[in-house]
């Protein structure tokens, strides 16, 4: 019990962090947020099963499909919602960005004019 009370204040701090911080903080707050959920292992599971649940979704092409300026539509579903959500926080994350980089995904190209590796 005190490991879930312990996991759910240090979750709300790191919301609480990202809804406060400003547009230029943003993407790095994101890379904390998102770093924390997959090194911490309970969390980690909620998002492995977030990522594999609703297989009619495809979070990217969703995103890509339903999202852009003063435009945001939501799957129907909670963990629908909560796959493109997951999609969404990892794609502004600093970290996975600075790791696909590396990893070559993005061939090389680009990636040191991502904003948050100034």
């Amino acid at each position: 019990m005190k490991y879930r009370r312990d996991l759910q204040i240090k979750l709300q701090q790191k919301y609480r962090l990202l809804y406060k911080t400003d547009a230029k903080l943003y993407s790095r707050q994101v890379g904390y947020l998102v770093a924390f959920i997959r090194d911490t292992p309970a969390l980690a599971a909620i998002a492995a099963h977030v990522e594999r649940s609703s297989p009619e979704i495809d979070a990217q092409a969703w995103a890509a499909e339903n999202f852009g300026w003063h435009k945001a539509d939501w799957p129907d579903s909670e963990l629908g919602r909560a796959k493109v959500a997951w999609h969404l926080l990892r794609r502004r994350s600093c970290r996975d960005r600075a790791r696909r980089c590396r990893g070559g995904a993005a061939g090389g190209r680009g990636c040191l004019s991502l904003v948050c590796l100034r």
